[in-house]
């Protein structure tokens, strides 16, 4: 925007100096020719005869000069803040990728992607590098170093959606949450997300199905809720590990996370997990 100002002034400037260059002509050739017949000296009264001759020419001559040094400063200006726009897209260009690069060593290490890594066999490298498009910046472009504000909104509301319910609650005991409530928190929460820890519960499900004996009731429905409480919780910590790449202290569903590990040691988790790892090595090998 202020480049295009400054070249609408240079552009003004320029048909401005023409004109005025045009009269300065105008007017000392037919100075010079009105008086063609005087002869030169260097005398004190023919050079102050000289200035009284050409005083409007001078006049015309100086604004001439005065309007070329203001066109002059402005170019200037104008490649100063090209060289200085230059270099700022090359930074943010060179920062883009550094921060993407330090994002995927960071979160390839993350709980959520070592899960993800672990329990599906999917390739994280590949997740890594969407999660970063959807929460951060998909181009040098518009590149800032912080969540971008679309992600962010989203993001706070699904946690506030878990913090203000009873599952954020100290000591309560999330199995008596209601199945439908679940579903809508989860309903906020990001598709892309969702659909990687639904592979998660998937999995997982596999191994809790050959010990039904260590369930009570409906297996399929407790295995339902489950699935939902497991990905608010991966969802949660992976969120809460965004904030902490961004630069927060903020610490988000402290609670929550502990209810769900009581409510998960009554599967029998650490074991299913175990089995679920061993089927994925397993897969893989063959």
């Amino acid at each position: 925007m202020e480049e295009e100002k400054f070249k609408i002034i240079s552009l003004i400037l320029i048909i401005f100096i023409s004109f005025i260059g045009i009269l300065f002509l105008i007017s000392f050739f037919s100075t010079l020719y009105g008086y063609s017949s005087l002869h030169i000296s260097i005398e004190i009264s023919a050079i102050t005869n000289f200035i009284k001759l050409y005083s409007t020419t001078i006049k015309i001559g100086t604004a001439l000069f005065a309007s070329l040094a203001i066109w002059l400063t402005i170019e200037r200006m104008m490649q100063t803040g090209k060289q200085i726009d230059e270099i700022t897209k090359n930074n943010t260009f060179n920062n883009f990728f550094k921060h993407r690069e330090e994002f995927k060593k960071e979160f390839s290490l993350n709980h959520f992607f070592i899960d993800v890594s672990e329990l599906t066999g999917r390739d994280i490298d590949r997740d890594i590098r969407i999660l970063y498009n959807l929460f951060y910046y998909q181009s040098p472009s518009i590149f800032k170093p912080h969540l971008n504000i679309d992600s962010k909104n989203k993001i706070n509301k699904f946690l506030k959606m878990i913090n203000t319910s009873e599952l954020d609650k100290e000591g309560y005991n999330i199995e008596d949450y209601d199945s439908q409530e679940l579903k809508k928190i989860s309903n906020e929460n990001f598709e892309q997300i969702s659909k990687i820890t639904t592979s998660i519960n998937s999995n997982l499900a596999e191994q809790f199905k050959k010990a039904p004996k260590k369930h009570n009731g409906n297996i399929k429905i407790e295995l339902m809720r489950f699935g939902k409480l497991n990905e608010l919780y991966l969802s949660g910590m992976l969120y809460q590990s965004l904030f902490q790449f961004d630069g927060s202290t903020e610490r988000v569903l402290e609670n929550f996370e502990k209810n769900f590990k009581d409510f998960r040691g009554k599967f029998d988790y650490d074991d299913v997990r175990r089995s679920t790892k061993k089927m994925q090595i397993t897969s893989k090998s063959t």
